[in-house]
C-alpha cells in the first residue's frame, strides 16, 4: 500500500505518466486475477456445503446455499438495473446501454451454462451458486467503468442519486459533494486486500499438499530401492522440485502483490490520467475501455472454468 501512496509525491511526479499506462497493463491482468480467485472461492463455498447438505442432511447449509445465491443475484440485477437509470439517461451515454446490456446477457448465458446437463456431468461443482457471485463481482467492475467515461453527463454525482425523487435535503451550499467513484474506491480497496489474503491463504494451502504428495512419493520410492546411489539420487531431485516449487509459488504471490499495489494506485485516482503538469487528473477514455473489455474477459474466463472439465476431458482441474 505504501508503494502507491510514493508517486504522488512532489519529487515522483515525473514517474506518473509512465505509471499511468503501467496501471492500464497491470490493472486489468490484477482484475482478472480477482475472478480468478473469486471462483476458486465460490466453487469451493459451494460445494462445502452441498456435501454437507448431502452427506450430513443439514439444512441449514441447504437454506443458506439458497439464500445467498439469491441475495447476490438481487444485487447483480439491482446493480444493473441502477446503472440502466443513472448512467444512461442523457444522449451521450448510448453506449453505455449497449455495454450494460451486454453484461445482462453474459449474466444470463453463464448462469444457463452453468446448469447444462452436458456440464455438470464432468463438472459437479458447476452451479448458479457461483454465477451468482461472478455476476455481483463483474457488475461492480462494470460500475467501475462506466464511472470512468470522460463524458461528464454519464458519470452521475451522489446529490444527484440522492435528489433523483425529489428527496428534500438541507445541506449547506459550501458542502461539494464527491463523484460515485468514491465508493467505488473503498469497495475496490477492500475487495482488493481480499483477493490478496485469499491468494496468500491459497498458496499455503497449496504448498503444504504439494509438499506432502512430494515427501510421500519420494517415501515410497526409497523403500522400494535397494540401491544407496539411486537413493540418494531419488532424494536431490526430491529436493530440486522442492525447491522449484517454491520459488514459483513465491514470484506468483509478489506477481499478486505488485498487480494488487498498481491496482490500488490506479483505484486512488480513480482511474484518471494526469495531465501535462502532473498535478490534476482527468478522466480518459483509455481506462474506460480497459475496464470495459476486462469485464468481457472476466465473463468469458468464468464460462471456461464451467466448460473447460468438458473440453479438455483428459486434464485434472481440481
Amino acid at each position: 500500500m505504501e508503494v502507491a501512496f510514493i508517486f504522488f509525491y512532489k519529487r515522483f511526479h515525473i514517474l506518473i505518466q509512465p505509471t499511468y499506462y503501467l496501471g492500464l497493463l497491470l490493472s486489468p491482468l490484477f482484475i482478472l486475477i480477482q475472478v480468478t480467485y473469486t471462483i476458486d472461492f465460490g466453487y469451493i463455498w459451494g460445494s462445502n456445503w452441498l456435501d454437507k447438505y448431502e452427506n450430513q442432511d443439514s439444512k441449514k447449509h441447504a437454506v443458506a446455499y439458497i439464500v445467498c445465491m439469491i441475495l447476490f443475484y438481487c444485487l447483480a440485477l439491482s446493480g444493473i438495473i441502477l446503472l440502466f437509470i443513472f448512467y444512461t439517461d442523457k444522449e451521450q451515454c448510448q453506449l453505455n446501454i449497449l455495454f450494460i446490456s451486454l453484461h445482462l446477457v453474459f449474466c444470463i448465458f453463464s448462469s444457463i451454462i452453468s446448469i447444462l446437463p452436458c456440464v455438470k456431468n464432468h463438472n459437479p461443482a458447476s452451479d448458479v451458486f457461483q454465477s451468482s457471485i461472478i455476476s455481483f463481482l463483474i457488475t461492480f467492475n462494470l460500475w467501475s467503468a462506466l464511472n470512468s467515461y470522460s463524458q461528464n453527463q454519464c458519470r452521475p454525482r451522489l446529490i444527484s442519486i440522492a435528489t433523483i425523487y425529489q428527496f428534500s435535503l438541507s445541506i449547506p451550499n459550501n458542502i461539494k459533494f464527491l463523484p460515485v467513484g468514491d465508493p467505488i474506491y473503498i469497495v475496490g480497496i477492500v475487495l482488493c486486500l481480499l483477493t490478496i489474503l485469499y491468494c496468500l491463504y491459497r498458496n499455503d494451502c497449496k504448498r503444504y499438499t504439494r509438499m506432502v504428495s512430494e515427501n510421500t512419493n519420494a517415501a515410497e520410492v526409497l523403500a522400494t530401492e535397494e540401491v544407496q546411489t539411486d537413493d540418494e539420487e531419488v532424494l536431490i531431485d526430491t529436493e530440486l522440485q522442492e525447491n522449484n516449487s517454491t520459488i514459483n509459488h513465491d514470484f506468483y504471490v509478489y506477481l499478486v502483490l505488485a498487480c494488487g499495489t498498481i491496482y490500488v494506485m490506479m483505484l486512488m485516482t480513480n482511474w484518471s490520467k494526469p495531465l501535462s503538469d502532473n498535478e490534476t487528473f482527468h478522466y480518459h477514455n483509455a481506462s474506460y475501455w480497459v475496464k470495459i473489455v476486462s469485464s468481457w474477459l472476466c465473463h468469458l474466463l468464468y464460462i471456461w472454468s464451467c466448460i473447460a472439465p468438458t473440453v479438455l476431458q483428459n486434464r485434472y482441474f481440481y
